[in-house]
């Protein structure tokens, strides 16, 4: 528990860092399934206080991402965070990846209105 407290501590005042002065991004190929298991790990007690059970659906055969990996985990670690705020008795939450091409979307066929 204490470990999980210094990460977190650290990521924080990372994040903090990243805002007050924005470093250039250092982009690498990525499994973003990882990224996501990383922050689900890394907010594994907040999801068990607020009850909440995650089902992942992450597939291995996802093509890798270039992206800057640090970026991409506050992402995820504040759109999770977002799900549990919304969540105030608990429930299931699913996280889902898959690949989608640009012609399958929804849509993106139609002009900006």
């Amino acid at each position: 528990d204490m470990q999980e407290a210094v990460i977190r501590a650290n990521t924080a005042v990372r994040g903090l860092l990243d805002f007050s002065a924005p470093r250039k991004l250092q982009r690498r190929r990525e499994q973003l399934g990882s990224l996501i298991n990383e922050a689900l790990a890394f907010l594994q007690q907040e999801l068990s206080r607020n009850r909440i059970h995650v089902i992942t659906q992450l597939p291995s055969a996802l093509p890798r991402l270039s992206l800057d990996r640090n970026k991409m985990l506050q992402v995820f670690v504040n759109v999770l965070l977002n799900a549990i705020q919304a969540m105030p008795h608990g429930g299931t939450l699913t996280v889902r990846t898959s690949v989608t091409s640009l012609d399958e979307g929804a849509g993106l066929h139609e002009p900006w209105r």
